[in-house]
């Protein structure tokens, strides 16, 4: 009888174990500290590719307008070739230039939404009452 009762208390033991096992708040706050981490990191990468794209953008579209006032100031002469500058500023801008503001976007848009997802929250939600 002793045996059963102690057999029993071990078997019950064990189950409850595992099922608060599997809901151990130290374990959820570990692999909560991962994916922050991760995130973290995440963003820190898309920060700085962010910053790159942009500063290329930026060297693209000062190239752009350096070619357009080149055009402009070829004067008449028929043998300059001054004349083609514009229209190959426009083809940078539209073949270069707007593919890259594009992943400018993607990469600003990215780091924002890393941002937020890996924003701590600064307490516990609290909610209201229906008496409140």
């Amino acid at each position: 009888m002793v045996y059963s009762v102690l057999a029993a208390k071990h078997r019950l033991r064990g189950t409850i174990m595992s099922v608060s096992g599997d809901h151990d708040p130290r374990r959820r706050l570990a692999g909560y500290r991962d994916r922050w981490s991760a995130l973290s990191l995440l963003s820190k990468i898309l920060l700085g590719l962010s910053l790159l794209s942009s500063l290329g953008v930026g060297v693209i579209v000062v190239y752009v307008v350096y070619m357009i006032i080149f055009g402009y100031s070829g004067g008449n002469d028929p043998t300059s070739i001054n004349a083609l500058a514009i229209p190959l500023a426009f083809l940078v801008l539209f073949f270069i230039g707007v593919p890259s503001m594009l992943v400018c976007g993607l990469l600003w848009g990215g780091y924002a939404v890393s941002r937020r997802r890996s924003a701590r929250p600064s307490g516990p939600a609290r909610r209201r009452r229906s008496g409140d």
